[in-house]
């Protein structure tokens, strides 16, 4: 193990924003969720059990940042060789003390399978891989076709269809998610989910995350079914992306794709955006 990496623990978001921010920063799109829960603890967010947080220290400098909000995977970013142990170590005590399981981590595919294992070693679990994600960036946006209708910001009356579409969108995509109805309402009120409606009828959404470190995310793209093939989300998400790089606070845009997806990720690619790493859940089980 690396003696001299240190990882230091807090509940405390602006103790943890004051360390890692510049961290995250340095690249903010790999790291985009990891600054997004940062922000939004920072904003008085919730979730189903009270956030964790955690940072690496080598020799004064920052290496690696955590993060947990119960119910969702501990989210690491790299990690210094070695150090999986500690941050494993910390997790499941932090799990201990707030009397909740932590069934999952996320990050770069090394340190995420590194961590994973050591809290199955310390459990009696098993690490299974769930989710294989391609973190993508977009420099600029190439223009898709127009089908018909056009987009608009949801509202109020949007959420209870939203809502359906959003359960949906975790379950195909087997994801773990807290209160879908609290989210579905949060972002309708910050007017960062939109719709694209054609004859009237809404047909597909997509969300954008508030620009952190120079970079908008766009995530929760779906599409029911029966609106498929149409090219309504390839083009909902062009729209957001070429309007958010006008923004003289974006230099980039990014978003997550499932890596076995090939519809998805060839539609993103007629877009611009371009894959540059590979996040994995590894969950463990019983």
């Amino acid at each position: 193990m690396a003696a001299d990496v240190v990882v230091h623990a807090t509940d405390d978001v602006e103790e943890y924003a004051a360390n890692v921010t510049g961290f995250l920063e340095a690249d903010a799109v790999e790291r985009n969720v990891l600054l997004t829960i940062m922000v939004q603890a920072r904003d008085g967010a919730t979730w189903s059990g009270p956030p964790g947080f955690w940072w690496l220290s080598q020799n004064d400098e920052v290496v690696g940042a955590c993060s947990w909000t119960p119910v969702h995977p501990l989210l690491i970013s790299s990690l210094p060789y070695g150090a999986a142990g500690l941050v494993a170590d910390a997790a499941l005590e932090r799990a201990g003390a707030i009397g909740m399981r932590l069934a999952a981590v996320t990050g770069p595919r090394d340190s995420a399978r590194d961590v994973a294992e050591v809290m199955a070693q310390r459990t009696g679990l098993r690490v299974t891989e769930h989710l294989r994600m391609l973190v993508h960036d977009l420099p600029f946006a190439e223009a898709v076709p127009e089908p018909t209708g056009g987009w608009r910001v949801a509202m109020v009356n949007d959420a209870p269809l939203l809502v359906e579409w959003m359960r949906a969108f975790a379950a195909e995509v087997q994801v773990t998610h807290g209160d879908i109805e609290v989210s579905v309402r949060n972002a309708i009120e910050l007017r960062r989910i939109f719709l694209w409606v054609d004859a009237g009828v809404p047909r597909s959404t997509a969300a954008r995350q508030p620009v952190v470190g120079g970079v908008m995310r766009i995530g929760a793209v779906y599409t029911p079914p029966e609106h498929r093939g149409h090219g309504y989300a390839r083009r909902l998400v062009y729209e957001l992306s070429a309007r958010a790089l006008h923004d003289p606070d974006v230099r980039t845009c990014t978003l997550n794709t499932d890596a076995t997806n090939p519809v998805s990720n060839s539609i993103y690619r007629q877009i611009g955006y371009r894959p540059i790493a590979e996040h994995v859940e590894f969950r463990l089980t019983d």
